[in-house]
């Protein structure tokens, strides 16, 4: 029984040091990430009450007194499937020992029941307790819906009009045609096809390939599907993974609304977790000659002030003992360091998972799955070609058979190329962070293109189309003029055509280019030097 084998850890789990309370920090003032589901609210009305912090000291309590308990300091109706803990085996009196302080109530829920092969859900307005085989079994499948049509139409990239009009997207059509495209252009000869906002399809494509197992999915055989209906998402699947559906969309949400600031938000991570994980990076110096792996975890977790425990089955099936020697002098080194020269070479690790530093093996590490769900903001970051980002990752950070290409369980995708979603291992998250970061530290170098300066005069040609030349002329000169400062109020303009021949300052092209962009932002009469603009002519004077 491999998962019930994996799962056993937390239960005979050693605790060295109880997590403190965690040092008061400034207050977040990120955007608050606001769900974006309207749907029924299945386990709404539990959430909050399952993140109460709680302290337990439980020695010898049986199951039945522990989930009462919990129950009552989170009032919460909790109800026990008696004929599931049958079939695993498990006794209402099994004994239940175990030490936490100020954790929230859904780690200490887990953590009970984890080693038991059970788990809880939330059905019928009431969290059951049952086994993970029943669960399956249920489906447990509810249906949410989800409006994301803000959120679709703020991921849409806009287009480029210069690029729109070169497309193959741009047709000539008569202006009864360009009527019932709902695309009448004043200065464009034809209409232009605009398609949906994006994000629809390639937000939910990417959702599917980083929540749950791929096995979860009708395009897998599986149960759960999803159908988006004008901007809403209709989605039938697991609690879990419409947890984790709703997490990725608030969160993403809130990202798209804030200011760039390469933040990087992992999924279900509680503050307490950031901090255990902050810890890895902290700097410690150690000395141990011949001491004994317990001695030496122990030493660990009081230097970093930590919740350090270790999974003694998985180490009894490694053949590691307790009293395994341990030979190490390192200075000025990281946690994570220390951690990989003292436990890779016995073939284990150390995960994070329900708010302690657990030190197991690296096969239960993988058969927990270990995974979680990244959200990246590397707006600024990956420049117009989003993919190069995306190959560099897949190649350097992690082993290859990792990705989903080569048949593992990580995932990633890119969201209007500003947004980096991803799904793998801890490990693997950090060295991306690491990778990101370095990104972010050295800005791409600029283009070698001169900006010329406001007061320098340049000529710069603008095509009109369909509009009377002479009435594009006459605003200028009316419009622009006036705004115009002392000393920079000449304008030169010359007709040969449809061609228009303007000679002014800079910042006064700036102004034309503003004044006839409101005509059409699709226009062609777009100027090389202006600001989102290719392909027009320009004179120094």
């Amino acid at each position: 029984m491999p998962l019930l084998r994996a799962l056993l850890f937390v239960h005979l789990c050693t605790p060295f040091a109880l997590a403190q309370e965690a040092p008061r920090v400034a207050a977040d003032t990120r955007p608050v990430a606001k769900s974006l589901r309207v749907g029924p609210a299945f386990d709404a009305a539990f959430r909050q009450k399952l993140d109460k912090q709680i302290s337990v000291e439980w020695t010898d309590v049986t199951l039945l007194d522990a989930i009462e308990r919990l129950s009552d300091m989170g009032d919460l109706p909790i109800v026990i499937d008696d004929v599931a803990l049958e079939e695993e085996g498990v006794p209402r009196d099994e004994p239940i020992t175990h030490r936490a302080k100020k954790i929230p109530l859904h780690s200490v829920l887990s953590r009970v029941l984890e080693p038991l092969n059970l788990t809880y859900l939330c059905r019928a307005e009431t969290m059951v307790v049952t086994s993970f085989v029943v669960a399956e079994e249920l489906g447990n499948l509810v249906s949410v819906t989800y409006d994301i049509r803000e959120l679709s139409k703020s991921l849409t990239p806009q287009p480029d009009p210069a690029a729109v009009l070169k497309s193959e997207r741009a047709y000539p059509f008569d202006s009864a045609a360009r009527q019932r495209m709902g695309f009448c252009g004043g200065t464009v000869s034809g209409c232009l096809y605009v398609p949906e906002p994006v994000g629809q399809e390639a937000l939910w494509d990417a959702i599917i390939r980083q929540t749950g197992p791929p096995e979860a999915w009708a395009d897998q055989g599986g149960p759960g599907d999803v159908a988006v209906v004008r901007g809403l998402a209709f989605v039938r699947q697991t609690q879990q993974v419409q947890r984790e559906i709703d997490h990725i969309l608030a969160e993403l949400s809130a990202m798209v609304g804030s200011e760039p600031d390469g933040r990087v938000v992992r999924l279900f991570e509680t503050p307490n977790e950031r901090r255990i994980r902050a810890t890895l990076d902290e700097k410690i110096d150690v000395r141990f000659v011949d001491e004994p792996l317990v001695d030496v975890l122990a030493k660990l977790a009081d230097t970093v002030d930590v919740d350090l425990r270790y999974d003694r089955i998985a180490l009894e099936e490694e053949g590691v003992p307790l009293d395994e020697p341990v030979n190490l002098v390192l200075g000025d080194k990281t946690l994570r360091t220390v951690l990989q020269h003292v436990l890779n070479r016995l073939n284990l690790t150390a995960i994070v998972r329900h708010e302690s530093l657990v030190v197991t093996s690296t096969v239960v590490a993988e058969e927990l799955g270990n995974l979680q769900i990244a959200l990246f903001d590397v707006r600024g970051l990956v420049g117009d070609d989003p993919d190069q980002l995306i190959d560099a990752i897949v190649r350097l950070d992690g082993p290859p058979e990792s990705w989903a290409d080569q048949g593992g369980a990580g995932d990633i995708a890119i969201l209007a190329g500003r947004f980096l979603l991803v799904r793998q291992t801890q490990a693997i998250l950090d060295e991306i962070e690491t990778m990101v970061d370095v990104l972010r530290a050295r800005p791409p170098l600029p283009r070698k293109r001169d900006v010329p300066k406001d007061d320098e005069r340049l000529m710069l040609d603008y095509t009109v189309v369909e509009h009377d030349v002479d009435e594009v002329v006459d605003l200028i000169e009316t419009m622009v003029v006036p705004e115009s400062g002392p000393g920079d109020t000449r304008i030169v303009i010359r007709k040969v055509g449809r061609q228009l021949f303007v000679r002014t300052t800079y910042a006064n092209h700036r102004r034309i280019h503003a004044l006839l962009s409101k005509l059409n932002p699709y226009s062609s009469f777009n100027a090389g030097l202006l600001p989102g603009n290719v392909g027009a002519s320009g004179f120094g004077d």
